[in-house]
């Protein structure tokens, strides 16, 4: 890693609860979880099926959302919901995860208030008419990598390997997604949420939030933190 970062490395088995905002207006409340014996990663979310349903990245390179075991049973259906194959580092050194996008017009007041608000780190949104970007990217052990200028690094966490799990912020210009965002709040209204159950999201209720599994033009995995 760049000498010019610094900034601590969590050692492996760490368990990081996250969200943009505040307690009092916030996205989703995300936890990012790593094994102390492999080099597996999970992240979920509590507003995304309550447990029911997780995005898995496991050292085998099989990277997958997929339902517990339990839903799936529940459901009929298989646990799987998507799946691709880890991709390659990027010019970098750098392997991108999945990014986590959050309109700032989503955050609103009034959200559930959290048990334990001590445990999650509150990051900051976006400025208005913008959105919040969580990359969660993944570099090999002994790699050195510079620091993008655009990117506030948030959380650095070893694997078993000596991989290094590195979790970043940025602001970025909505523009084309607008639309996309609008579509995907319809048929959210409309068909609950992976794991969800029955679920009918209200518009007026502030924890109304659907989590929208997403493959970009140029191929980047990406999750939309949407408020219905």
């Amino acid at each position: 890693m760049d000498d010019a970062m610094e900034f601590d490395v969590q050692p492996p088995g760490d368990l990081w609860r996250f969200s943009v905002g505040s307690p009092e207006a916030h996205g989703a409340t995300w936890a990012l979880t790593c094994a102390r014996h492999t080099n597996d990663v999970y992240l979920s979310t509590r507003e995304h099926g309550g447990g029911d349903s997780k995005w898995s990245f496991h050292q085998s390179g099989d990277w997958r959302m997929q339902y517990s075991q339990a839903k799936a049973e529940e459901l009929g259906v298989s646990r799987v919901l998507s799946q691709w194959n880890r991709p390659a580092a990027d010019s970098l050194g750098y392997t991108e995860m999945i990014r986590i996008l959050l309109p700032t017009s989503d955050i609103v007041p009034g959200a559930k208030e959290l048990t334990r608000l001590s445990k999650v780190e509150w990051i900051d949104p976006a400025p208005a008419g913008m959105m919040t970007v969580i990359l969660i990217c993944v570099i090999a052990p002994g790699t050195q990598v510079p620091l993008p200028s655009d990117l506030t690094p948030l959380r650095l966490i070893a694997l078993h390997d000596g991989s290094i799990v590195m979790v970043f912020r940025a602001d970025a210009e909505i523009a084309g997604y607008a639309p996309l965002f609008q579509s995907s709040r319809t048929d959210i209204r409309r068909l609950p949420a992976p794991g969800g159950g029955a679920w009918r999201p209200s518009r007026t209720d502030p924890d109304a939030r659907g989590m929208v599994d997403a493959v970009s033009g140029d191929g980047r995995h990406e999750i939309w933190d949407l408020w219905l």
